[in-house]
């Protein structure tokens, strides 16, 4: 994909680097606050206890113990029914998921903790096709679902509010109501590496979660991470208080990445993934009729596509395909071949058919749009093969498909490699490509351009086009590491 100005600053890579091998071992968490879900539209602490505040004579800008606010609405009221309808309100309606949402939906993560209500991650994990095993009570812990991800909502969800973690009184009786919550998370903090996003250095639930374990965070304990907007953006008051309070999170081993901007954290998800997907590889591409001026005829063709499935997984690699028609199957074909000839775990090829209708309409497009998205967000590299269809009125396109899959893999960053020899769309994005290199690669790197230009050499044969591909599956996979 196209590559960026924005580039991520040395320490922020280490952080890229180090958080995306502890996804890798299986020992990364995540804990998840309210700024996640601000940009989905949804309300921080003061946005929720905003009308509460009005109503006690205050004004919640003003306000700094976010908590007593609701624990003097509590006192004055006697009961919470207003509090509850304010979470409800707030929080049980349709919002927009963030790019962030879906990003950390199709990261490995298999532990996830939240002190937000609303329900965006289980709607994240839904469109990314994963399950989720949601614990929202105590009661959830005797029961057992099937999940890629277990998310923990300790302070509870919008559905059953009158449970909801929000007044003092609340905060202060948690080890009584929750010691299951607070045991897994003690068990989760001594065992995995946390990244803590959507946090400020002023919100309460940071603070109260942290006094609640602060015994095991402790410098000889697993590394985690914050992010965190860059002080250097506020006022000389809250730079200093937040520079004492990063200088204190050392202590527990929680070493916070600034941010200059909130946007650059979806940046950073963005590098993150594509650092864990280096080795996973999507191949474009579909064919109602094999283009024959490239490949001299179908069988060809069909030996390529399963050459490069079995060429991907021999070499380490693992494949997403969508089995796109004509071309998928082979090369799926070719993975299952070298993967039963070597043993290797079967979870090292993903495949996600596209869902088919009789008749393409607008809410089929949007789905098949949508799978792109799902199957390109799997892998940090994308090979364009062919690419053709027939339109109205009989005459053979190329494949409106591919070209929005390739639109796909640009925004999302990720390295290509169009094989312009076999023709129709992927001879067009080659030569795109081609004519735009210093944008979507290094231009220094030189072994990388003499690679490139052999995929669009139409006299190679199958084994030489091939081994061409693969090195650049090599060479993408080492470029994700520097």
């Amino acid at each position: 994909m196209a590559r960026s100005d924005w580039q991520p600053t040395p320490e922020q890579q280490i952080f890229i680097e180090n958080y995306s091998k502890y996804i890798e071992a299986g020992t990364a968490a995540l804990f998840a606050g309210a700024g996640l879900s601000r940009s989905a539209g949804f309300v921080d602490w003061r946005g929720l206890l905003k009308g509460i505040a009005r109503e006690l004579g205050l004004d919640i800008a003003q306000e700094q113990d976010l908590v007593a606010v609701a624990q003097y609405f509590l006192n004055a009221k006697r009961n919470r029914n207003r509090l509850n309808e304010a979470i409800i309100e707030e929080f049980d309606k349709n919002a927009t998921l963030t790019a962030n949402h879906y990003l950390l939906a199709r990261l490995p993560i298999r532990s996830i903790w939240t002190t937000n209500y609303d329900r965006l991650i289980e709607h994240a994990f839904g469109n990314a096709g994963r399950a989720v095993d949601v614990k929202m009570t105590e009661n959830d812990f005797a029961l057992w679902h099937r999940g890629d991800t277990v998310l923990y909502k300790m302070h509870g969800d919008v559905k059953q509010p009158n449970f909801a973690v929000l007044t003092k009184d609340d905060y202060e009786k948690y080890e009584r109501s929750h010691p299951i919550f607070l045991e897994h998370l003690r068990m989760d903090l001594v065992t995995k590496h946390f990244l803590f996003v959507g946090f400020s250095f002023t919100d309460p639930n940071l603070e109260q979660i942290f006094s609640r374990v602060r015994v095991f965070l402790t410098e000889n304990g697993p590394q985690h991470f914050a992010i965190m907007r860059d002080p250097r953006s506020r006022n000389k008051t809250d730079r200093r208080h937040m520079a004492l309070w990063i200088e204190d999170l050392k202590r527990f081993n929680i070493e916070t990445v600034l941010v200059s901007d909130y946007g650059d954290i979806e940046k950073l998800l963005e590098a993150i993934s594509r650092f864990v997907h280096r080795s996973t590889v999507f191949v474009s591409g579909s064919s109602r009729e094999f283009s024959a001026g490239a490949t001299e005829g179908n069988i060809p063709f069909l030996e390529l596509a399963r050459a490069i499935g079995s060429g991907l997984i021999s070499g380490g690699y693992n494949l997403v395909s969508g089995f796109g028609v004509g071309l998928g199957e082979q090369v799926v074909l070719g993975a299952l071949r070298a993967m039963y000839s070597i043993n290797v775990d079967r979870e090292r090829v993903v495949i996600r058919p596209f869902p088919t209708a009789l008749v393409e309409g607008p809410e089929q497009q949007k789905l098949n749009t949508q799978t792109r998205y799902d199957l390109i967000s799997r892998a940090g590299t994308v090979i364009f093969l062919g690419g053709s269809q027939i339109d109205e009125q009989g005459n053979l396109q190329p494949s409106r498909g591919v070209l929005e899959e390739f639109e796909i893999a640009k925004r999302m960053k990720r390295f290509l490699i169009p094989v312009g020899a076999t023709g129709d769309a992927a001879a067009r994005i080659w030569k795109d490509v081609s004519d735009n290199f210093g944008t979507f690669y290094p231009k220094s790197n030189k072994r990388l351009r003499k690679q490139f230009d052999l995929l669009g050499n139409p006299t190679l044969s199958v084994p030489e086009l091939t081994a061409a591909i693969l090195a650049l599956v090599r060479i993408a996979a080492a470029v994700r590491q520097e």
